[in-house]
């Protein structure tokens, strides 16, 4: 079995989780056209890649001796690793404004809905 073929394998568990938080993300989307709902999906399609990158293409570039793999390694390496934060930092954005939204509408609502109040209209 080649190089690259064990790492997708070996990557196989992670990167199925990955598309099903992508799946997820765009499913919110769709339902939900807002900022939170854009940045989880862009930070997790990012991270995706990102992952794909490190899993496949790099190993390729490095066994193919298409990059040197000790100067422009390290150049691709710290390039790869910004972008990877960004989507991380983006889908943490849409993370914790989803967070806030959601503990918004729940104090909203919860003053007017709540299980006492149900408990007392049902005895």
């Amino acid at each position: 079995m080649n190089e690259i073929t064990e790492n997708i394998i070996k990557s196989l568990p992670y990167t199925i989780t990955r598309l099903v938080m992508i799946f997820a993300c765009i499913y919110y989307l769709f339902k939900k056209t807002t900022t939170d709902s854009a940045l989880l999906t862009i930070g997790s399609i990012i991270g995706f890649l990102m992952q794909v990158f490190h899993s496949v293409v790099l190993i390729y570039l490095v066994k193919e001796k298409l990059i040197d793999p000790f100067n422009e390694l390290t150049r691709i390496l710290f390039a790869a690793k910004i972008v990877t934060f960004i989507g991380g930092i983006t889908f943490t954005v849409g993370f914790v404004m989803l967070i806030i939204n959601t503990v918004k509408n729940i104090g909203a609502t919860s003053q007017t809905d709540t299980i006492d109040k149900r408990i007392k209209d049902i005895a």
